[in-house]
């Protein structure tokens, strides 16, 4: 089961990409 982890990656990419793309 990768429900939790997969909502968990998303929101991890999603920062990562925001962080390094909105910086």
């Amino acid at each position: 089961m990768r429900l939790g982890r997969t909502r968990a990656e998303l929101r991890a990419l999603n920062f990562g990409v925001s962080a390094r793309f909105g910086s």
